[in-house]
């Protein structure tokens, strides 16, 4: 299942954020995150799982990511062409959500 789980990790896809560096990512974008996520994991996944993987992926950006970082990420995945650091951080983000699903 675990397998099944890692393409919503890292395939969920972003809408353009235009704001400072400074400023933390807007809840409203993490928001549609978690719902482009859990759309595309219900498809194949129960609910708990979904909830676990898509809640668990969201928080990992709201607290391990700048906003400049999360451009980065957003812009990145929607070119389809990851640095080693962008894919490092989704790669380490799959594992631990994955770990967290219920069994």
């Amino acid at each position: 299942m675990r397998r099944v789980l890692f393409p919503f990790v890292l395939t969920i896809a972003f809408a353009s954020v235009t704001a400072s560096a400074q400023q933390p990512i807007p809840e409203e974008r993490l928001d549609a995150n978690l719902k482009q996520c859990l759309a595309g994991c219900r498809q194949n996944n129960e609910e708990a799982v979904c909830q676990t993987l898509c809640g668990c992926t969201i928080e990992q950006f709201r607290t391990k990511l700048s906003l400049a970082d999360y451009l980065t990420l957003e812009t990145e995945m929607k070119d389809g062409e990851m640095s080693p650091p962008v894919q490092k951080f989704l790669d380490d983000t799959a594992a631990f959500c994955a770990a967290k699903v219920p069994q």
